[in-house]
């Protein structure tokens, strides 16, 4: 909390308003930073802790003896084994508990996968959105396309992921894949990719949508990372 604190208040940014109970939604909760000046201050935290970083790393291996824990680590320049007393997993996925041999809980239901980016040369506003779902749902019925693919909404077109300018706005799915495994991450991502690919060559046919392009993420895009406090 205090780094967000120091990234909010050097960036002068306004904290939004918790005082009160009334049900409002989530994301008027939610702390707006700039993501990546908010990682810098956190590198300097560390650096002035005195933390020895050790980046582009990724755990191998955990063997638990006795009076410590060996650790076998992949660097750009092969294997290296790191000796300590604590390990803290940090991963998100367990996936250091789970090299260790603990056992995981998982639940049965998962949330699909959501795959960002950032569309620019459109004015949503201009569209016949009511054309383009038409469109939109004889290629859902011809099997190209489907409506999670530009939404959350399974049974009908939503131009959710327009309106996004394609910012969270459609949900990936691959069966039998999780996210826990390289393997089951790189499925999700190649569909994910490839769908994004049918989509522009969709909607560049589409009227007010001939020029719509794949930019990368800009300074503005990153500015409003959500930070969400539970």
């Amino acid at each position: 909390w205090e780094l967000v604190c120091k990234s909010m208040d050097e960036k002068n940014r306004p904290y939004p308003d918790v005082s009160t109970q009334v049900r409002r939604p989530h994301n008027i909760h939610q702390i707006a930073i700039n993501g990546p000046y908010y990682a810098l201050i956190c590198d300097e935290a560390v650096a002035e802790a005195g933390v020895e970083v050790l980046f582009d790393t990724m755990c191998a291996k955990v063997v638990e003896l006795e009076d410590r824990k060996v650790i076998t680590v992949c660097t750009k320049t092969g294997l290296q084994e790191i000796e300590t007393k604590v390990l803290i997993d940090c991963t998100g996925d367990a996936n250091v508990a789970s090299l260790a041999g603990y056992e995981l809980l998982r639940e049965d239901e998962f949330q699909p996968a959501t795959y960002s980016c950032k569309l620019e040369g459109y004015d949503v506003d201009s569209l016949d959105l009511e054309r383009i779902g038409e469109n939109f749902d004889r290629e859902v019925q011809a099997g190209n396309l489907s409506y999670t693919d530009v939404s959350w909404t399974i049974d009908r077109f939503n131009p959710q992921w327009l309106r996004a300018k394609g910012a969270n706005g459609n949900h990936v799915d691959v069966e039998g894949c999780r996210g826990r495994t390289s393997e089951e991450r790189s499925a999700i991502s190649l569909k994910a990719r490839l769908t994004i690919l049918k989509l522009l060559r969709f909607f560049r046919k589409q009227s007010g949508l001939e020029h719509i392009r794949l930019d990368a993420p800009s300074r503005e895009h990153c500015e409003y990372t959500m930070l969400k406090l539970i």
